[in-house]
């Protein structure tokens, strides 16, 4: 019996278990070996042979259960399991805690459709539209014409999962394919914007320019809530608000309503951002999953060893006429600073692009104030390169390679 054991632990450890999952030839050889050993002993043994085949299967299942585990944390950062059957690779990828960022944790992230508030208003900031859509009607219509208001946020296809998090949150709206690559969710019912739309927002207030748009939006809203859009009077008033609505008039309403006068936009002051608020954080994972980008840099280095560098930096970008909003990004953080792209872009972006600052401020926020969608598994892999980096693994051409394989997954490669 101790000869049968010391068989199975021989032929067990090699090839190893890693090969058993990803090599084809391994597991043909482990079953040729385990039916030879029990061929000399179905006589006399049976009995223990029938116990060391159940324990041996437990034994096999469990290993395959916990390699299929590290198979899910290399696939979530993109890395090829061919490389990863190298020894120094899979050292690194399980020393790798990411600050315990576990898979665990990717997948309740991912499926979990509960959302802040706060959450949904920040992600507002940076990816949704309030549009007043008009439409000339000849039949129908005692104006001639029909307006709709539209609540919209439109993703790429990838974001689906989101894009349904957000419908369940309002919970009303539909969701749309928006040519090959994009969906949105779209809240165009009167009832249930005035419902749910307006009571959200006026709740959890907009941070950015775009809360102007929002209260003449909400006008509008409240103009046709009183049936006023049926009247001439009511319509042109709609048209005043649609003026100073996102672009403005198209030069089709410009044509039709020459009497014409633009409202003045609400004017909306630039809070600055504490991360001592529980709002704000939650708001700033919200922007940041619009608007927030996890890069990963290489770069050809002549003084390094592997002849490269490896680089991370954090930046959101927006519009100039929020440089104010995003300047309170620094001081938010504790780190990083401002730049203007100047007047011709119309926008800036907050960087923070100190390891230090990344390793010790931004990663630790990120970790609590969770971002959503695909840039989550932009956040995880970038946390796996930061912490590959602490250790010094970049500095080695494996490492360096596991690096250029997660890069090519992440942000628009993915």
């Amino acid at each position: 019996m101790n000869y049968l054991l010391n068989q199975l632990n021989i032929n067990l450890d090699a090839p190893s278990a890693w090969g058993i999952y990803f090599q084809d030839s391994a597991t043909p050889l482990l079953t040729y070996h385990l039916f030879y050993m029990l061929d000399g002993f179905i006589g006399n043994y049976y009995l223990h042979i029938i116990i060391v085949v159940i324990v041996l299967s437990c034994y096999l299942l469990s290993l395959l259960h916990s390699k299929d585990i590290s198979l899910q944390k290399s696939a979530s950062i993109g890395v090829r399991p061919a490389l990863i059957n190298s020894v120094g690779v899979r050292r690194m990828l399980d020393s790798s805690s990411s600050r315990g960022f576990s898979t665990k944790t990717l997948v309740n992230t991912l499926t979990n459709n509960h959302i802040d508030p706060w959450f949904i208003t920040g992600f507002t900031d940076a990816e949704a539209s309030f549009m007043v859509i008009m439409r000339k009607k000849t039949k129908g219509y005692v104006v001639g014409w029909n307006v709709e208001l539209v609540f919209q946020i439109k993703l790429h296809r990838k974001d689906q999962n989101l894009v349904e998090a957000i419908r369940d949150y309002f919970g009303v709206g539909r969701i749309e394919r928006k040519g090959p690559d994009a969906c949105a969710i779209i809240i165009s019912s009167l009832s249930e914007i005035t419902l749910k739309v307006l009571p959200h927002f006026d709740n959890y207030p907009l941070k950015t320019q775009k809360l102007a748009d929002y209260l003449l939006w909400k006008q509008v809203a409240l103009i046709m809530k009183r049936g006023e859009h049926l009247t001439e009077a009511g319509l042109q008033s709609i048209v005043n608000l649609r003026s100073s609505i996102n672009w403005g008039l198209t030069e089709v309403l410009i044509s039709e309503f020459p009497n014409t006068t633009p409202v003045i936009r609400p004017k909306v002051v630039d809070l600055p951002l504490s991360i001592l608020s529980a709002s704000d954080c939650e708001w700033v994972a919200g922007f940041t999953s619009g608007e927030g980008c996890f890069k990963l840099g290489i770069k050809a280095s002549p003084r390094s060893k592997v002849g490269f560098q490896t680089y991370l930096a954090f930046y959101i970008s927006q519009h100039s006429r929020d440089d104010q909003l995003m300047g309170s990004l620094v001081n938010f953080f504790g780190c990083g600073y401002y730049k203007s792209r100047g007047e011709k872009l119309n926008s800036g972006d907050y960087y923070c692009t100190s390891f230090t600052d990344i390793e010790g401020k931004i990663i630790p926020f990120f970790h609590k104030h969770l971002v959503r969608g695909v840039k989550f598994l932009d956040f995880q892999a970038w946390c796996r390169v930061a912490e590959m980096m602490q250790k010094g693994d970049h500095k080695i051409p494996e490492g360096l390679e596991i690096i250029r394989q997660i890069k090519s997954g992440m942000n628009r490669g993915r």
